[in-house]
């Protein structure tokens, strides 16, 4: 299932659509950039947004990793709050993280 990150968001907040697709296999376009301290990757709405500085739209990337830029990711959604083994706290999360395309379409 393709989704937009404004079927995710709502303003600030998580759009109720993020409980109901929990589990489900789905694809994003956007950004992957590197968190502060580098220790994990998100996928952001807009290039140059970043989780840490500005209220932009972000899912983690839990065991991903590549270079930042524009893609096309698959994985199944995970919404809740969740920590990893390494501190990373997140309440959305793409797991199992695939990339499908260089470019956003």
């Amino acid at each position: 299932m393709r989704l937009k990150f404004s079927e995710l968001f709502e303003g600030l907040g998580y759009s109720p659509r993020c409980q109901a697709l929990s589990g489900a296999e789905v694809e994003l376009a956007g950004y992957v950039v590197d968190t502060h301290d580098g220790a994990a990757q998100m996928l952001v709405a807009e290039p140059g947004g970043c989780p840490h500085c500005s209220p932009v739209p972000a899912i983690a990337l839990p065991a991903f990793k590549m270079k930042p830029g524009a893609v096309t990711l698959r994985g199944v959604l995970s919404y809740g709050f969740f920590t990893d083994p390494a501190g990373n706290a997140s309440f959305l999360r793409l797991e199992k993280a695939r990339l499908v395309t260089g470019l956003p379409t």
